[in-house]
């Protein structure tokens, strides 16, 4: 799933409106805008009414500045609950923030346009509350229409809530994620990797990864060697307390661009059977290691949930009992107890046997390369900045401003 810019803002789009449910702040939004709106223009109305110009002309005045304050006012609100906050990767209020942004620029739009026309000869009345005589009209609308143009200048004021993206966050996230590379994932496997080399490309926050997968064998013979050192029961596991003793590959990283090369060049189908359990617990193992001040920590695990537990003598078994999230350390904990939360993404596994049916957490759907991409998109928008929602605000404040631009009054003898 090698997308282009273009697939990927629509695959976005997609993902909000997937995304979009009733929620408290689907309410909260739009309605504070309209009060923000309201209040803003009768501030504007009664502060810096000018007493040359009639009713109508101020009233558009007012409503212009209302817009373009409470734009500015929404924007700011928005970037600092993306940057700083976790309420939009838990609320998904992207499109209706989206909806009402599109309808304030429309809005603004509207209003310019209704002031353009009091330019027209019959209705220049009702820009200057006195008479206009044929010696001074041009010069006094002139002037006006100079005041006109520039007050449309102010719209580029919508971009300083832009520079709340610079700040750098307090918080900071540890993302554990597993990716089962055994044989039989091998249908899925690559739009796996490529939905969370996405995901994790939209400039994450300030976050630590750690990436478990399984090593590639050099021959078969190499293969058989390294199956033949793999656990074959959770005591077995769960006695290993240095994650070097398993048998995968789990790696550290402090930054995205490290993962997603990581993910898209070393992570290829392995011969070595499925040690599903071995993974998570050296991942976990690992994880405890490098541990530092993470305000929230999340365990990823792309599987289809066959475990080789699950198949001795390759005869396989629907459930064991128990799994090796609820398997304790030498300390006590498990990985359930350390894990703020704990996500599978299922690529075609039944979800009522194996490791999914003994494990009992979230189970987001990975059977397609759509719905693996939103499910990648969910279980990341914790960290994920989300540049694409930050280029269709900006885009559409873009195209209002020069919409705006476009729109001069004439003057007509």
């Amino acid at each position: 799933m090698n997308m282009t810019l273009n697939e990927n803002w629509i695959t976005q789009l997609r993902y909000y409106a997937d995304n979009f449910g009733i929620s408290n702040y689907t309410f909260y939004f739009p309605v504070g805008t309209i009060l923000v709106f309201i209040i803003l223009f009768f501030l504007h109305h009664y502060f810096f009414k000018i007493k040359e110009r009639t009713v109508t002309d101020n009233l558009i005045r007012s409503a212009f500045f209302g817009s373009l304050f409470t734009t500015m006012l929404l924007l700011s609100v928005v970037f600092i609950l993306k940057r700083f906050t976790e309420l939009f990767a838990v609320e998904k209020c992207e499109l209706i923030i989206l909806i009402i942004l599109l309808l304030l620029c429309s809005f603004t739009i509207f209003i310019v346009v209704k002031g353009k026309k009091l330019f027209n000869k019959n209705k220049e009345n009702l820009i200057v509350g006195f008479p206009l005589s044929s010696r001074n009209r041009h010069e006094v609308l002139f002037g006006l229409k100079k005041l006109f143009n520039r007050r449309k200048i102010y719209w580029v004021l919508v971009l300083i809530p832009f520079l709340i993206l610079l700040l750098k966050p307090n918080s900071k996230y540890l993302y554990s994620i597993v990716i089962d590379n055994s044989a039989s994932m091998e249908n899925n496997l690559i739009y796996g990797v490529n939905s969370f080399g996405t995901a994790l490309s939209y400039s994450p926050k300030e976050a630590q990864y750690v990436l478990s997968y399984l090593p590639l064998c050099n021959d078969e013979a190499d293969c058989l060697n390294k199956a033949k050192k793999l656990k074959t029961t959770l005591e077995d596991i769960s006695k290993i307390n240095k994650p070097d003793s398993l048998g995968s590959l789990t790696f550290v990283f402090d930054r995205s661009e490290n993962v997603i090369n990581a993910i898209n060049q070393d992570i290829q189908i392995s011969g070595i059977s499925s040690p599903l359990s071995e993974m998570i617990w050296q991942n976990y193992l690992t994880t405890k290691e490098i541990l530092e001040g993470f305000s929230k920590k999340r365990l990823i695990i792309l599987t289809d949930g066959a475990d080789n537990l699950y198949f001795p003598n390759e005869k396989g078994i629907p459930r064991i009992g128990k799994s090796i999230l609820d398997s304790k350390s030498k300390d006590g904990s498990s990985p359930r107890d350390f894990y703020d939360k704990i996500f599978f993404i299922n690529q075609g596994g039944d979800e009522s046997i194996f490791l999914f049916g003994d494990s009992d957490v979230e189970i987001l759907n990975g059977s397609n390369s759509s719905e693996y991409y939103k499910s990648v998109q969910t279980v990341m928008s914790l960290i994920s900045f989300d540049l694409i929602f930050v280029y269709l605000c900006l885009s559409l404040l873009i195209l209002t401003l020069l919409a705006l631009l476009f729109i001069n009054p004439r003057i007509t003898n």
